[in-house]
């Protein structure tokens, strides 16, 4: 059970909507089957599961802006501009395990559970320095 469950509805609506972005790498020209949460692709078919949305590293991104003292406009800017980017990332890494795992299941399993994780991480992170860089200065009070 996820902290996303506590709202019935919202891990299964990801789901869904994660699967039917994948359609998008017919554009690059690959075949691509989407039936409920199931996606094929690349040869493979693969179950999109609640951890296969970017709904926990936008939460976690989220709640790293929320807690950082900002106005609030830069604050829902910087969450609904990181959660457009984390879910573009997303649906890219899920679409890149599924052709990997068509050419090395070896090396994709490594990928899936070590590199991507990984590299989530470092973009949550990443965004959220880049959110509190790019923060309009406020000026100082007298």
């Amino acid at each position: 059970m996820t902290l996303v469950t506590l709202l019935p509805g919202i891990e299964q609506e990801a789901q869904l909507l994660t699967a039917r972005s994948l359609g998008a790498f017919r554009l690059l020209g690959a075949e691509v089957e989407v039936s409920g949460t199931v996606v094929s692709l690349g040869g493979t078919a693969a179950l999109i599961v609640p951890e296969c949305t970017s709904l926990i590293p936008t939460i976690l991104y989220g709640a790293a802006i929320v807690a950082f003292p900002s106005t609030w406009l830069w604050r829902l800017e910087g969450i609904f501009a990181g959660a457009a980017i984390l879910w573009l990332y997303n649906v890219a890494r899920i679409g890149m395990l599924a052709l990997l795992r068509s050419a090395n299941e070896t090396f994709a399993k490594f990928m899936h559970l070590y590199l991507w994780q990984t590299i989530t991480l470092v973009l949550v992170l990443s965004l959220f320095v880049a959110w509190v860089r790019l923060q309009p200065r406020r000026p100082l009070r007298p």
